[in-house]
């Protein structure tokens, strides 16, 4: 099912203006994963995961990857690009992700998916966060807080007070951390939350 906000996206990948897109994974990431004793997490998803560089570097590290895209010419390019055979790609939206993968994973990754939302859309993809991890599970997320683009966006800010006003309810705050290393032009920007879903929230 189509929607203006998924045309929308799909237009931006069509045309090619995809500057989110990088060559690789966010280097913070790959240097927690560096971190982690192997079977630290059996699956995980990256929602609005474009051509899939963080699945894939999930991937390299034995876990079961997911990435969820609501624009189809982005799930279609990250199906080409070579990466390990634990990985898939779904079309689907964060909003509401299929329900066959409700509650399946034990972690998910968040980068330039968050900030790209309107924040009058923000409580619904909180949902489907919640909606994706097991009870338990972890959301890593790099929260691009101070976006150097010209309002309104996207991409939006992302402030403090709204990141404890629509986590702070269903997730406890493991650690955080401004990232050392990351791509030219986002230093000092982004903050790094390691959040933990509760075992139960409302529906």
């Amino acid at each position: 099912m189509t929607t203006p906000l998924s045309e929308y996206w799909q237009e931006r990948y069509e045309s090619g203006d995809t500057p989110w897109e990088k060559d690789g994974p966010h280097p913070a990431l790959r240097t927690w994963l560096n971190t982690l004793p192997p079977g630290t997490f059996r699956t995980a998803v990256v929602p609005g995961c474009g051509f899939g560089a963080e699945v894939r570097e999930l991937a390299v590290h034995g876990i079961h990857a997911t990435g969820l895209d609501m624009a189809p010419a982005a799930i279609e390019a990250a199906a080409t690009k070579t990466g390990p055979g634990n990985l898939c790609y779904v079309h689907g939206s964060i909003f509401s992700p299929p329900p066959e993968i409700h509650g399946t994973f034990d972690l998910a990754v968040e980068h330039t998916c968050f900030c790209a939302i309107s924040p009058a859309d923000r409580r619904d993809y909180v949902r489907g966060i919640l909606n994706l991890l097991r009870p338990g599970g972890l959301f890593f997320a790099i929260f691009y807080r101070n976006p150097a683009h010209p309002p309104p966006g996207p991409p939006f800010r992302v402030e403090d007070a709204e990141i404890e006003d629509l986590f702070g309810a269903h997730f406890r705050l493991e650690d955080s951390w401004i990232p050392a290393e990351t791509f030219p032009g986002r230093e000092g920007r982004e903050e790094i939350r390691l959040l933990r879903k509760n075992k139960s929230f409302p529906k």
